[in-house]
């Protein structure tokens, strides 16, 4: 994914702009903080929800979005199966699950934006400070 990101980044011409980087979000020292965070297709996969949102929250200065799965049967059970036959596991959110998790967080302001399809998503976005409209 890294090679593929950076790949991107440079037929865009922003690689200069980026850092890739691959390792344990939980425990990578990273250095500072960012004016905005994302993990979009990430939460299918962390174990530890509350764990990975404080330390991403802990890294922003002014919003995180997130995307969330929605289980969306029968996709979701033969994503379940496929992923068990895999040695992994896949994890699923509901609406008390979005509202919990960014409680925890305490934002100043916190919004849902759910996006259709086959495979339902919620994009939790959570500012920690009013963001400039102009």
């Amino acid at each position: 994914m890294v090679r593929t990101a950076t790949e991107h980044a440079e037929r865009r011409g922003v690689a200069g702009k980026c850092r890739f980087i691959h390792g344990d979000f939980l425990t990578h020292p990273f250095e500072g903080t960012y004016t905005y965070t994302a993990a979009l297709g990430v939460m299918d996969y962390v174990a530890d929800a509350a764990g990975f949102l404080h330390r991403m929250w802990s890294l922003t200065e002014r919003r995180m979005s997130v995307s969330f799965p929605q289980s969306v049967p029968p996709r979701s059970w033969m994503r379940r199966v496929w992923h068990g036959l895999h040695g992994s596991r896949i994890y699923y959110y509901n609406g008390s699950d979005l509202e919990r998790l960014p409680a925890e967080l305490a934002p100043l302001h916190t919004r849902v934006h759910t996006m259709p399809g086959s495979d339902r998503t919620h994009v939790l976005v959570c500012d920690k400070q009013a963001i400039p409209t102009s």
